[in-house]
């Protein structure tokens, strides 16, 4: 199913990764930030959007930094 980006606004993009994860990811100071993980709609992790891509994100790692590199190379 791959990963699905959606524009909410110039400085807020969801992520959806293999149709069940769900990432809300604001920028920052011209940075992405990861926001919220959601997993099923439950909120598995929340973090400020100050945080950066950390290893709280270890299982999503690989799609967040795809997605990061995505939209840091995309013109919202």
């Amino acid at each position: 199913m791959g990963t699905k980006f959606e524009v909410i606004d110039e400085n807020t993009v969801t992520v959806t990764e293999e149709g069940s994860h769900y990432i809300l990811i604001d920028k920052v100071n011209g940075g992405w930030r990861a926001k919220a993980y959601f997993n099923g709609g439950a909120i598995v992790v929340s973090k400020g959007v100050h945080m950066s891509f950390t290893s709280a994100y270890d299982s999503l790692k690989d799609a967040v930094k795809s997605a990061a590199n995505h939209l840091s190379s995309v013109e919202l």
